[in-house]
């Protein structure tokens, strides 16, 4: 069987559970959010080596560290537990991220479960060192805000992170700005979750990694907002978590829809980021750094209507001429509960990103192609960046010059868009 796992997210009121039945909640019935499925023995199942699947969840815990350490646990732990991660990876990794996007205070629910289950066929998942439990971050709890328990058995390893929002809203009354996050700006909570099967029967180890990003925000309904950041990063040999030293946004859209006020920003829009080597070192703003994340988001809190699907978000890399194709990481949204400014309960559009993690030292000279779409007769946004090593260039130019450059054709027609 190899290895079957999933992410569930429960919402209780106080010690009563609300059932999958109300839709507000629970829109497809469904309690599942995220959910993977590898065996040794697959091989048309698209997985990450270790590396790659590690700064993926490197990048997205050190995303959340502010906010967890700001909720009470210490920054040792997560390094730790991170480390410990690490661990459970292997070569074959299938990588799945979501982002649950909740409103606090809300009338149905006050605590938030996010229950991690896997099972495997191998004894103790293939370790011969016997029972241990799921990798997970954080690793301990210090916090009345977040509690953790695992159950751990002979073909299964579970954990669930209880989610008390009331506690963690006083945890954090006095940097209440961290708390919430905004269209704009997104304050993270990251949960991840790992498991590994040795596969010594059937061809070598398998993993699984789940991300799990909770993301809250204040009561009232949000217009759509979709943009492109990029991040530099240092992260230190032996060091799990990395460093943000720089942060650029590329580009903005926001779709110019009734009854709310225009936005900014053109549906076709595109830049360029060169990643500049100085000195012996990747610069940016007089810091190396050593990674470099190239991030799109669409967001919104706006009411979901039935004939209405998600927004959609696609990601893609095409290198130039000679080059090596960059994966990239979709995180599609999901329908999430949310409460209007008159205090009532409803179903918002939700939030997805797509991101490409590069190394500068290997980075594969090329365009990344981003798009949200809200159906095609509704909105739709793409957005370019031609990424590059460039040399030596003054600090105005370092940057993501070109913006904004307006097409009129229709969307995905465009044939002198991508320049070499």
């Amino acid at each position: 069987m190899g290895i079957r796992s999933k992410v569930r997210v429960e919402y209780w009121q106080n010690d009563k559970r609300v059932p999958t039945s109300n839709a507000m909640l629970y829109p497809g019935g469904s309690d599942e959010v995220s959910a993977a499925e590898i065996d040794p023995s697959d091989v048309g199942v698209p997985v990450q080596g270790r590396e790659a699947a590690w700064n993926l969840a490197s990048l997205a815990a050190s995303e959340g560290n502010e906010n967890l350490v700001h909720a009470g646990f210490r920054l040792g732990s997560l390094s730790e537990g991170l480390k410990d991660l690490k661990s459970e990876l292997s070569e074959r990794t299938v990588t799945r991220s979501t982002h649950l996007n909740l409103v606090y205070p809300h009338p149905l629910f006050n605590t938030v479960h996010l229950v991690f289950e896997a099972q495997s066929t191998e004894n103790f998942f293939g370790s011969p060192n016997g029972v241990r439990d799921a990798g997970h971050v954080p690793w301990s709890a210090h916090s009345k805000g977040i509690q953790l328990q695992s159950d751990t058995g002979r073909f299964h390893r579970n954990a669930t992170y209880f989610i008390n929002l009331e506690e963690l809203y006083e945890k954090m009354a006095a940097n209440t700005d961290r708390f919430y996050s905004t269209p704009d700006m997104l304050r993270p909570l990251v949960f991840e979750f790992a498991v590994r099967e040795a596969g010594v029967w059937n061809g070598g180890p398998v993993s699984v990694l789940h991300i799990v990003t909770l993301n809250i925000f204040k009561k009232s309904q949000v217009a759509p907002k979709a943009y492109t950041e990029i991040a530099y990063w240092m992260r230190r040999p032996g060091e799990a978590l990395g460093q943000i030293v720089a942060r650029r946004r590329l580009m903005d859209f926001a779709p110019r829809i009734w009854p709310f006020t225009p936005g900014a920003g053109d549906e076709f829009q595109s830049a360029e980021a060169p990643l500049i080597f100085e000195n012996g070192n990747w610069m940016e703003g007089g810091k190396p750094y050593n990674l470099v994340s190239v991030t799109f988001t669409a967001v919104s809190c706006r009411k979901h209507q039935d004939r209405r699907p998600c927004i959609e978000v696609t990601a893609d890399h095409t290198p130039f001429a000679g080059g090596t194709r960059l994966s990239t990481h979709v995180t599609s949204p999901i329908l999430s509960p949310a409460v209007d400014e008159r205090g009532q309960p409803y179903v918002a559009e939700g939030l997805g990103r797509a991101t490409v993690i590069v190394s500068p030292e290997t980075a594969s000279p090329g365009t990344i192609v981003f798009n949200a779409t809200q159906e095609p007769g509704e909105w739709a946004t793409r957005q370019n960046i031609r990424l590059f090593a460039g040399g030596r260039t003054s600090a105005a130019a370092a940057g993501a010059i070109r913006t904004n450059e307006r097409r009129s054709g229709p969307l995905g027609v465009s044939p002198n868009w991508e320049r070499t």
